[in-house]
């Protein structure tokens, strides 16, 4: 937000050219390497695809992470409770919480982030499996990661295929178009989207 001051003495505020995107952009890196470190996580331990999603859509799980958040207990969770969290850089939350701050860039206009407003539990709205853990959120992803758009398209044709076989109870079907979709990734690394974030991809697809 631009703000100027015009020669009356009145204030006017505006959008700053460029804002939009940067937010958007900002957002997108902050997805990625929320997804990166989620498949890291995962790839511990081989049992832990199968079971993500019932941890993460339980009615227990929003109100367990909230708590252990809410450091001084104060029914609000504030960003410099969530950076607290973990501030070792050699573990993949660290690392990520830290990078969650560089591309916000908390603190760059010497604003006191200690200040800045928390949330409650009860404005949190949303399904929590619903960004990595669901065909949608999958495809979306996809389409951040791979850098041609037919190539996206055509990936994201396997997983609407996957999903529409999970809603018909055809858990053969399903698994086929995943493998289908997984080899596919397979084939793109380091041509359209890095190893890396195929790598994370690929992890994801097993929790469906």
């Amino acid at each position: 937000m631009s703000l100027l001051v015009d020669e009356t003495g009145n204030l006017a505020t505006s959008p700053t050219p460029g804002s939009d995107q940067g937010r958007t952009r900002m957002f997108d890196n902050i997805r990625a390497e929320a997804a990166d470190t989620v498949a890291d996580l995962l790839n511990l331990d081989s049992s832990a695809a199968s079971q993500v999603r019932d941890f993460v859509e339980s009615a227990t799980t929003v109100p367990d992470a909230f708590a252990r958040l809410d450091a001084n207990g104060d029914g609000l969770v504030t960003f410099e409770e969530i950076l607290d969290f973990d501030r070792d850089r050699s573990s993949p939350l660290g690392r990520f919480l830290a990078i969650v701050g560089t591309e916000m860039k908390l603190g760059a206009a010497n604003e006191n982030v200690s200040a800045l407003p928390g949330v409650t539990l009860s404005s949190l709205q949303g399904d929590p499996g619903a960004l990595f853990f669901s065909f949608d959120g999958l495809c979306s992803l996809t389409k951040q990661f791979v850098s041609q758009d037919g190539i996206a398209v055509s990936l994201c044709a396997k997983l609407d295929a996957a999903k529409a076989a999970a809603s018909a109870g055809n858990l053969g079907a399903k698994q086929g178009a995943l493998q289908a979709y997984e080899n596919e990734i397979s084939a793109q690394a380091v041509k359209t989207l890095t190893f890396r974030r195929a790598i994370t991809l690929m992890t994801l697809a097993k929790t469906l």
